[in-house]
């Protein structure tokens, strides 16, 4: 769970689409940092490009 006022959609690759409004993207570029390499930003653009490479897939750092 992102957000508590979040929707969530299951799309038939199997993925889950988390939609939710926040504000502040750094916050968000270090809550997603926690998740590794388990979760893609697809918007918004600047909070997609700010996460970008900073991704780890060498722990398990799911919360």
């Amino acid at each position: 769970m992102f957000h508590p006022l979040q929707s969530v959609t299951d799309e038939e690759d199997g993925s889950l689409i988390v939609r939710f409004h926040a504000s502040g993207h750094l916050e968000m570029a270090w809550h997603l940092y926690l998740w590794g390499d388990a979760v893609e930003v697809l918007a918004p653009d600047r909070l997609r490009e700010m996460v970008a490479g900073f991704q780890r897939g060498d722990f398990p750092a799911l919360p």
